[in-house]
């Protein structure tokens, strides 16, 4: 799935490169979103997928959030954006991560 972004009628479709291939995507997401937080209205919904465990409900395994996560959820708050789904359902352990290791 890509992250797609929508303005009144008008829905562009952003590529963001594959964690694999670009090792800095948390430093590229936080910058997108920054710059995405310039350019909305209060009632403007950014729907996409970061690929990221923002929570460690929010994993497979037991392992830690690391330090790029947790500046990812600084951000996050910074920007006053939110993970829906984490707010509608803070205390049920929904995988929406999964990682092999």
């Amino acid at each position: 799935q890509r992250p797609t972004a929508a303005k009144g009628r008008r829905a562009e479709r952003l590529e963001l490169p594959s964690e694999e291939l670009e090792p800095g995507v948390p430093k590229f997401i936080k910058q997108l979103l920054t710059n995405l937080k310039e350019d909305i209205k209060n009632n403007t919904i950014i729907v996409g997928d970061l690929n990221a465990p923002l929570t460690p409900m929010d994993r497979s395994s037991r392992e830690k959030i690391n330090k790029e996560i947790v500046e990812l959820n600084k951000k996050l708050k910074q920007l006053d954006l939110l993970d829906i789904y984490r707010s509608l359902h803070p205390k049920i352990a929904e995988y929406t991560f999964f990682s092999s290791t």
